[in-house]
């Protein structure tokens, strides 16, 4: 599992308890036989210095080993306090949705471009479905998220699909 803004703090957890690798990334990979860069997001392209300074010391092995000393019911409360992020608020979308989407298809652009050799790049972090092919067989892919938009991907050497599920 790529990590994404918090999951870096689950530690030993997720291996020890459910077998999940979590890896922290950004990573190069092959996903359905496509050479791949996968990424959470946070922190990708120019620019919001602020937030790149705050992760490395909210990431830091530090603060990790300092949080944890906090019981979960404040620390989840202290998250939800100081989180600007849509999930954290219940809002479908928040001021800086458009601009984090449109910042990461940049990133993605930019990686595609200088690296032909490249399929397909994944990011998550802005929660934004979106599929764009490139040219044919190159593809940026947000897969969205579960919560808000009950989005997914498919990967293969076939395609690549995003698929929404409906109740009906």
């Amino acid at each position: 599992m790529l990590g994404g803004n918090h999951d870096s703090w689950g530690g030993r957890f997720l291996e020890d308890e459910i077998g999940v690798e979590l890896l922290a990334g950004p990573i190069r990979t092959q996903i359905g036989d496509r050479p791949a860069y996968v990424a959470h997001g946070d922190g990708l392209g120019r620019g919001d210095w602020g937030y790149k300074a705050l992760k490395s010391v909210i990431r830091s092995r530090p603060a990790i080993a300092s949080f944890r000393q906090v019981h979960p019911d404040w620390s989840a409360k202290l998250i939800r306090t100081v989180s600007r992020t849509e999930s954290r608020h219940g809002k479908r979308e928040d001021a800086g949705s458009d601009a984090r989407a449109d910042l990461l298809r940049a990133v993605a652009l930019d990686l595609l471009a200088s690296e032909p050799d490249l399929e397909l790049v994944v990011f998550g972090h802005c929660h934004r479905p979106e599929l764009l092919e490139v040219e044919p067989g190159r593809y940026y892919l947000n897969s969205g998220d579960w919560v808000h938009h009950c989005t997914w991907a498919q990967i293969s050497a076939s395609g690549v699909r995003l698929n929404q599920w409906s109740p009906r």
